[in-house]
Protein backbone atom coordinates (compact mmCIF):
# COMPACT_ATOMS: atom_id res chain seq x y z
CA UNK A 1 0.00 0.00 0.00
CA UNK A 2 2.84 2.43 0.40
CA UNK A 3 4.58 1.37 -2.88
CA UNK A 4 0.32 2.10 -4.10
CA UNK A 5 0.34 5.30 -2.16
CA UNK A 6 4.03 6.87 -3.54
CA UNK A 7 3.05 5.91 -6.77
CA UNK A 8 -0.94 7.23 -7.36
CA UNK A 9 -0.50 10.18 -4.81
CA UNK A 10 -3.93 10.91 -4.90
CA UNK A 11 -6.05 13.39 -2.59
CA UNK A 12 -4.46 12.44 1.09
CA UNK A 13 -2.08 10.53 0.13
CA UNK A 14 0.54 11.82 2.64
CA UNK A 15 -1.67 10.65 5.78
CA UNK A 16 -2.02 7.19 4.37
CA UNK A 17 0.88 6.58 3.51
CA UNK A 18 2.50 7.58 7.23
CA UNK A 19 -0.39 4.91 8.61
CA UNK A 20 0.56 2.28 6.06
CA UNK A 21 3.95 2.65 6.87
CA UNK A 22 3.62 2.51 10.34
CA UNK A 23 1.58 -0.43 9.87
CA UNK A 24 4.02 -2.55 7.99
CA UNK A 25 7.03 -1.46 10.34
CA UNK A 26 5.02 -2.58 13.26
CA UNK A 27 3.99 -5.64 11.55
CA UNK A 28 7.52 -6.37 10.04
CA UNK A 29 8.81 -6.01 13.94
CA UNK A 30 6.43 -8.09 15.16
CA UNK A 31 7.02 -11.18 12.52
CA UNK A 32 10.75 -11.24 13.35
CA UNK A 33 10.09 -11.70 17.30
CA UNK A 34 7.82 -14.53 16.60
CA UNK A 35 10.03 -16.00 14.30
CA UNK A 36 12.82 -15.99 16.67
CA UNK A 37 10.88 -16.66 19.47
CA UNK A 38 9.10 -19.37 18.05
CA UNK A 39 10.95 -20.70 15.06
CA UNK A 40 11.35 -24.49 16.47
CA UNK A 41 7.73 -24.54 17.63
CA UNK A 42 6.19 -23.90 14.30
CA UNK A 43 7.21 -20.96 13.08
CA UNK A 44 9.01 -22.14 10.48
CA UNK A 45 5.57 -23.16 8.83
CA UNK A 46 4.62 -19.20 8.20
CA UNK A 47 8.69 -18.43 7.25
CA UNK A 48 7.47 -20.78 4.45
CA UNK A 49 4.57 -20.49 3.50
CA UNK A 50 4.46 -16.60 3.28
CA UNK A 51 6.97 -16.55 0.77
CA UNK A 52 5.52 -19.15 -1.11
CA UNK A 53 2.41 -17.55 -1.40
CA UNK A 54 3.76 -14.31 -2.22
CA UNK A 55 5.90 -16.06 -4.83
CA UNK A 56 2.52 -17.85 -6.26
CA UNK A 57 0.42 -14.08 -6.38
CA UNK A 58 3.38 -12.63 -8.11
CA UNK A 59 3.34 -15.10 -10.79
CA UNK A 60 -0.51 -15.08 -11.81
CA UNK A 61 -0.52 -11.53 -11.70
CA UNK A 62 2.71 -11.75 -14.14
CA UNK A 63 0.90 -13.88 -16.13
CA UNK A 64 -2.17 -11.38 -16.45
CA UNK A 65 0.11 -8.49 -17.53
CA UNK A 66 1.26 -10.92 -20.07
CA UNK A 67 -1.80 -11.85 -21.07
CA UNK A 68 -2.71 -8.13 -21.49
CA UNK A 69 0.33 -7.12 -23.01
CA UNK A 70 -0.65 -9.90 -26.09
CA UNK A 71 -3.84 -8.35 -26.02
CA UNK A 72 -3.89 -4.90 -26.41
CA UNK A 73 -4.40 -3.07 -28.82
CA UNK A 74 -1.83 -0.36 -28.68
CA UNK A 75 0.47 -0.97 -31.82
CA UNK A 76 -2.39 -3.19 -33.88
CA UNK A 77 -3.01 -3.09 -37.25
CA UNK A 78 -6.40 -4.21 -38.94
CA UNK A 79 -6.30 -7.84 -40.11
CA UNK A 80 -6.69 -7.98 -44.52
CA UNK A 81 -9.39 -10.08 -45.29
CA UNK A 82 -8.81 -13.75 -46.33
CA UNK A 83 -8.65 -14.30 -49.82
CA UNK A 84 -9.13 -17.97 -49.57
CA UNK A 85 -10.39 -20.22 -47.18
CA UNK A 86 -8.98 -23.91 -46.44
CA UNK A 87 -11.08 -26.50 -44.56
CA UNK A 88 -10.15 -30.07 -43.66
CA UNK A 89 -12.86 -32.58 -41.95
CA UNK A 90 -11.42 -35.56 -40.39
CA UNK A 91 -13.79 -38.59 -40.07
CA UNK A 92 -13.51 -41.74 -38.61
CA UNK A 93 -16.62 -43.17 -40.59
CA UNK A 94 -19.91 -41.86 -42.41
CA UNK A 95 -23.16 -41.19 -40.37
CA UNK A 96 -25.28 -38.35 -39.82
CA UNK A 97 -23.01 -36.55 -37.31
CA UNK A 98 -20.43 -36.37 -40.41
CA UNK A 99 -23.19 -35.01 -42.62
CA UNK A 100 -23.83 -32.23 -40.71
CA UNK A 101 -20.42 -31.20 -40.71
CA UNK A 102 -19.81 -31.65 -44.16
CA UNK A 103 -22.50 -29.65 -44.83
CA UNK A 104 -21.23 -26.85 -42.80
CA UNK A 105 -17.91 -27.18 -44.56
CA UNK A 106 -19.59 -26.59 -47.52
CA UNK A 107 -21.11 -23.32 -46.07
CA UNK A 108 -18.06 -21.87 -45.29
CA UNK A 109 -15.98 -23.06 -48.15
CA UNK A 110 -15.69 -24.23 -51.68
CA UNK A 111 -12.12 -25.56 -51.00
CA UNK A 112 -13.13 -28.88 -48.62
CA UNK A 113 -11.00 -31.99 -48.44
CA UNK A 114 -12.25 -35.14 -45.71
CA UNK A 115 -9.83 -37.51 -44.60
CA UNK A 116 -9.50 -40.27 -42.68
CA UNK A 117 -6.72 -42.55 -41.64
CA UNK A 118 -6.48 -45.81 -42.23
CA UNK A 119 -6.68 -47.68 -39.51
CA UNK A 120 -8.73 -50.52 -40.79
CA UNK A 121 -8.60 -51.24 -44.26
CA UNK A 122 -11.95 -53.01 -44.63
CA UNK A 123 -13.91 -49.93 -42.57
CA UNK A 124 -12.10 -47.67 -44.97
CA UNK A 125 -13.23 -49.32 -48.21
CA UNK A 126 -16.69 -49.20 -47.05
CA UNK A 127 -16.76 -45.67 -46.46
CA UNK A 128 -15.09 -45.25 -50.26
CA UNK A 129 -18.08 -47.37 -51.32
CA UNK A 130 -20.68 -45.08 -49.86
CA UNK A 131 -18.56 -41.66 -50.58
CA UNK A 132 -20.22 -41.17 -53.52
CA UNK A 133 -23.48 -40.98 -52.32
CA UNK A 134 -23.08 -39.43 -48.96
CA UNK A 135 -19.53 -37.41 -49.51
CA UNK A 136 -21.67 -34.17 -50.78
CA UNK A 137 -19.52 -33.68 -53.62
CA UNK A 138 -16.51 -33.40 -51.28
CA UNK A 139 -12.94 -35.32 -51.93
CA UNK A 140 -11.57 -37.68 -49.41
CA UNK A 141 -8.43 -38.54 -49.08
CA UNK A 142 -6.86 -41.80 -47.10
CA UNK A 143 -3.97 -40.87 -44.69
CA UNK A 144 -1.69 -44.44 -44.37
CA UNK A 145 -1.47 -44.94 -40.46
CA UNK A 146 1.21 -48.11 -39.92
CA UNK A 147 1.24 -47.66 -36.29
CA UNK A 148 -2.72 -47.70 -36.73
CA UNK A 149 -2.90 -44.41 -34.91
CA UNK A 150 -5.53 -41.41 -36.29
CA UNK A 151 -3.74 -38.21 -34.43
CA UNK A 152 -0.53 -38.94 -35.88
CA UNK A 153 -1.11 -39.24 -39.68
CA UNK A 154 -3.65 -36.05 -39.18
CA UNK A 155 -0.79 -33.95 -37.82
CA UNK A 156 1.67 -35.33 -40.13
CA UNK A 157 -1.07 -34.31 -42.94
CA UNK A 158 -1.63 -30.79 -41.55
CA UNK A 159 2.17 -29.85 -41.37
CA UNK A 160 2.34 -30.88 -44.87
CA UNK A 161 -0.37 -28.87 -45.77
CA UNK A 162 0.23 -25.71 -44.19
CA UNK A 163 3.49 -25.37 -46.44
CA UNK A 164 1.10 -25.74 -49.78
CA UNK A 165 -1.30 -23.01 -48.90
CA UNK A 166 -0.63 -19.86 -48.51
CA UNK A 167 -0.24 -16.86 -45.66
CA UNK A 168 -3.41 -15.57 -46.80
CA UNK A 169 -5.51 -18.76 -46.60
CA UNK A 170 -7.34 -19.60 -43.64
CA UNK A 171 -7.29 -23.26 -42.37
CA UNK A 172 -9.80 -24.63 -40.61
CA UNK A 173 -10.35 -28.17 -39.10
CA UNK A 174 -13.94 -29.19 -38.71
CA UNK A 175 -14.42 -32.30 -36.17
CA UNK A 176 -17.71 -34.03 -36.50
CA UNK A 177 -18.93 -35.55 -33.05
CA UNK A 178 -21.78 -37.00 -31.68
CA UNK A 179 -23.22 -36.39 -28.08
CA UNK A 180 -24.60 -38.91 -26.62
CA UNK A 181 -28.16 -38.49 -24.45
CA UNK A 182 -26.57 -39.71 -21.16
CA UNK A 183 -23.76 -38.59 -19.84
CA UNK A 184 -22.05 -41.93 -18.69
CA UNK A 185 -22.88 -42.89 -22.63
CA UNK A 186 -19.30 -41.20 -23.04
CA UNK A 187 -17.53 -43.59 -21.53
CA UNK A 188 -18.82 -46.37 -23.94
CA UNK A 189 -17.27 -44.47 -26.96
CA UNK A 190 -14.43 -43.88 -28.33
CA UNK A 191 -12.95 -40.18 -27.56
CA UNK A 192 -11.34 -39.63 -30.85
CA UNK A 193 -12.87 -36.34 -31.62
CA UNK A 194 -11.61 -35.17 -28.27
CA UNK A 195 -7.74 -36.33 -28.19
CA UNK A 196 -7.92 -34.58 -31.70
CA UNK A 197 -9.37 -31.73 -30.60
CA UNK A 198 -6.48 -31.29 -27.41
CA UNK A 199 -3.84 -32.74 -29.77
CA UNK A 200 -4.72 -29.75 -32.21
CA UNK A 201 -5.03 -27.22 -29.14
CA UNK A 202 -1.38 -28.12 -27.88
CA UNK A 203 -0.19 -28.41 -31.18
CA UNK A 204 1.40 -24.38 -31.02
CA UNK A 205 4.95 -25.01 -32.20
CA UNK A 206 7.39 -21.99 -33.49
CA UNK A 207 6.68 -21.41 -37.24
CA UNK A 208 3.28 -23.46 -37.41
CA UNK A 209 0.44 -21.37 -37.86
CA UNK A 210 -2.80 -21.96 -35.55
CA UNK A 211 -5.57 -23.57 -37.11
CA UNK A 212 -9.28 -23.08 -36.54
CA UNK A 213 -10.57 -25.59 -34.72
CA UNK A 214 -14.37 -25.86 -35.33
CA UNK A 215 -16.82 -28.68 -33.49
CA UNK A 216 -19.46 -29.66 -35.06
CA UNK A 217 -21.63 -31.76 -32.44
CA UNK A 218 -24.58 -34.15 -33.84
CA UNK A 219 -27.01 -34.69 -30.16
CA UNK A 220 -28.50 -38.34 -30.14
CA UNK A 221 -31.67 -38.77 -28.83
CA UNK A 222 -33.11 -41.02 -25.85
CA UNK A 223 -36.22 -40.94 -26.90
CA UNK A 224 -36.34 -43.52 -29.16
CA UNK A 225 -34.89 -46.25 -26.14
CA UNK A 226 -38.51 -45.78 -24.64
CA UNK A 227 -40.04 -48.10 -27.09
CA UNK A 228 -37.97 -50.93 -26.71
CA UNK A 229 -39.04 -51.75 -22.79
CA UNK A 230 -42.60 -53.46 -22.56
CA UNK A 231 -45.23 -51.07 -21.00
CA UNK A 232 -44.42 -50.44 -17.30
CA UNK A 233 -40.89 -51.29 -17.45
CA UNK A 234 -38.75 -48.86 -16.44
CA UNK A 235 -34.86 -48.55 -17.65
CA UNK A 236 -31.69 -49.14 -14.79
CA UNK A 237 -29.25 -46.23 -14.68
CA UNK A 238 -25.98 -46.40 -13.28
CA UNK A 239 -27.20 -43.65 -11.06
CA UNK A 240 -30.14 -45.64 -9.64
CA UNK A 241 -28.10 -48.87 -9.21
CA UNK A 242 -25.52 -46.70 -7.12
CA UNK A 243 -28.11 -45.75 -5.08
CA UNK A 244 -29.40 -48.82 -4.32
CA UNK A 245 -25.88 -50.30 -3.53
CA UNK A 246 -25.31 -47.18 -1.50
CA UNK A 247 -28.88 -47.81 0.54
CA UNK A 248 -28.24 -52.01 0.88
CA UNK A 249 -24.25 -50.59 2.09
CA UNK A 250 -25.71 -48.22 4.91
CA UNK A 251 -28.56 -51.12 5.90
CA UNK A 252 -25.95 -53.65 6.31
CA UNK A 253 -23.36 -51.88 8.05
CA UNK A 254 -26.30 -50.74 10.95
CA UNK A 255 -27.72 -54.02 11.34
CA UNK A 256 -24.36 -55.70 11.60
CA UNK A 257 -23.76 -52.49 14.33
CA UNK A 258 -26.50 -53.09 16.21
CA UNK A 259 -26.20 -56.86 16.07
CA UNK A 260 -22.52 -56.40 17.27
CA UNK A 261 -23.59 -54.22 20.30
CA UNK A 262 -26.62 -56.61 20.98
CA UNK A 263 -24.59 -59.93 21.17
CA UNK A 264 -21.31 -58.68 22.78
CA UNK A 265 -19.22 -59.37 19.12
CA UNK A 266 -15.45 -57.48 19.47
CA UNK A 267 -15.57 -53.63 19.31
CA UNK A 268 -13.45 -54.12 16.04
CA UNK A 269 -16.50 -55.07 14.19
CA UNK A 270 -18.52 -52.69 15.43
CA UNK A 271 -16.42 -49.94 14.28
CA UNK A 272 -16.12 -51.60 11.08
CA UNK A 273 -19.52 -51.76 10.68
CA UNK A 274 -19.94 -48.33 11.81
CA UNK A 275 -17.48 -47.40 9.25
CA UNK A 276 -19.28 -49.22 6.08
CA UNK A 277 -22.39 -47.30 7.23
CA UNK A 278 -20.52 -44.16 7.69
CA UNK A 279 -19.13 -44.44 4.09
CA UNK A 280 -22.69 -45.94 2.65
CA UNK A 281 -24.71 -42.50 4.35
CA UNK A 282 -21.87 -40.23 2.14
CA UNK A 283 -21.97 -42.39 -1.26
CA UNK A 284 -26.12 -42.38 -0.72
CA UNK A 285 -25.80 -38.24 -0.19
CA UNK A 286 -23.05 -37.94 -2.58
CA UNK A 287 -25.28 -39.82 -5.49
CA UNK A 288 -28.66 -38.34 -4.66
CA UNK A 289 -27.14 -34.87 -5.14
CA UNK A 290 -25.73 -36.04 -8.51
CA UNK A 291 -28.90 -37.62 -9.56
CA UNK A 292 -30.81 -33.86 -9.02
CA UNK A 293 -28.44 -31.67 -10.15
CA UNK A 294 -28.63 -33.63 -13.40
CA UNK A 295 -31.99 -33.61 -13.41
CA UNK A 296 -32.52 -30.39 -12.76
Amino acid sequence: MVKKWWSARGPGWQRSIVFNAVGTVTTAVILIVVLVAKFRHGAWIIAVLVPSFIWLMRSIWLHYEDVRRQLTLNGAQVPRALQQHKVVVPIGGIHRGVLLALRYARSISDDVTAVIAEVDPREVEDVKAKWDTWGLGIPLKVLPSEYRSVTGPLLKYLDHLEWKVGFDQQLTIILPEFVPARWWHFFLHNQNALLLKLALYFRRRRDHRVPVVTDVPYYLSDADDVNRYPTGMKRSSPLGAGLLLALVVTAGGGAIMLLSQLRGWPVIVTEAAGLVGLAGIIALAALASLRSFIKG
